[in-house]
């Protein structure tokens, strides 16, 4: 900052007078509690995974312990991000993005629930501008996304 101050100009070091660490810190604080809300008021129960793949919930906790299920615990409580399920084309059923038990265990341990998230939903270039999700659900390489997963555990 102090560079920004000297060689940036009046404006620059106005906006910088103007610049509160704090109220920054708060509203980052408060824009990943908003996110983090809307990711698990969307993310579904082990009780409707189970009714929607058609298996008991008891399978279900077996298949996130076993990391081809992959969810969120807070409180004791476990949330299932919406974006590894999909529609079937039969517009009935519903079932796992293809790859997803290759993809899961593929996510390191310590990357953030909205990382994933993020992750997994948002567009890439790379991808001809479909997300993670999209490119497997179009029978793209599971392996393109494996490798771009490790890379982020590896940083």
């Amino acid at each position: 900052m102090h560079y920004l101050a000297e060689h940036g100009g009046e404006e620059a070091r106005a906006a910088l007078e103007r610049y509160d660490e704090i109220a920054v810190q708060q509203d980052q604080a408060v824009t990943t509690a908003q996110t983090l809300e809307q990711l698990l008021r969307t993310s579904l129960t082990i009780k409707e995974v189970a009714t929607a793949l058609g298996l008991s919930r008891s399978r279900i906790s077996h298949r996130i312990r076993d990391r081809s299920l992959y969810a969120i615990t807070l409180r004791d409580r476990r949330y299932l991000p919406r974006w590894q399920f999909r529609q079937e084309p039969d517009g009935g059923s519903q079932d796992t993005i293809p790859g997803l038990t290759q993809i899961v265990p593929a996510i390191p341990r310590e990357m953030h629930p909205l990382a994933v998230e993020a992750f997994m939903t948002e567009p890439l270039d790379d991808l001809g501008g479909r997300s993670p999700v999209e490119h497997v659900c179009s029978y793209g390489s599971v392996e393109v996304i494996k490798e771009w997963l490790d890379a982020l555990g590896n940083r």
